[in-house]
């Protein structure tokens, strides 16, 4: 069972993970909302969390991811995003580019208290604003999002509570969000 202590982020972007080498067998190891954020510069590899980490309502800046996070039951709380454009969330879509099929992988993620006020963006969601087609079928696996009493996702179209918009409805390969 997770720890009850939470990292609480300054804003600051982390040099460096508490450990491992990004690779499916020996995952970049995150602590702290710092390097929650570094996986920008990191995006196509492999990471766990080890710890509860509070983004203190410092306004995110969403990231693409390509690789695979498993959050191993710790919980990300306190996102706050308040912000114009599209694909927004915790990430702003799976794939490198918005048109990229999904290569990315979200399981065991749980985000308690989200604050997303975007009223004129499209692909909105708590965890991730789109998941497009998959290399994978199941590309977000076991993931919550729990509304405290001043949580807000709000978004033009496109908008909801895990995923803003699963977009394989619009093409052949089948993708399920599962567990969540």
């Amino acid at each position: 069972t997770p720890d009850i202590y939470s990292d609480v982020w300054n804003g600051e972007i982390a040099e460096s993970f508490a450990g491992g080498s990004g690779t499916a067998t020996d995952p970049y190891i995150i602590k702290t909302g710092g390097q929650l954020m570094l996986i920008k510069k990191y995006s196509s590899n492999h990471f766990v969390l080890a710890n509860n980490i509070d983004l203190n309502n410092h306004n995110w800046q969403p990231l693409a991811l390509t690789g695979k996070i498993d959050g191993k039951g710790y919980i990300i709380s306190n996102l706050k995003i308040e912000r114009s454009e599209d694909y927004l969330g915790l990430f702003a879509h799976l794939g490198e580019k918005i048109t990229d099929d999904a290569y990315g992988e979200l399981k065991n993620i749980t985000i308690k208290g989200v604050y997303i006020n975007a009223p004129t963006s499209r692909f909105v969601g708590g965890l991730v604003g789109k998941v497009g087609s998959a290399e994978d079928k199941y590309p977000v696996q076991n993931c919550k999002v729990i509304l405290t009493e001043n949580s807000l996702i709000k978004g033009s179209q496109y908008v909801g509570g895990i995923v803003g918009c699963n977009s394989s409805f619009i093409n052949t390969k089948n993708v399920e969000i599962i567990g969540c």
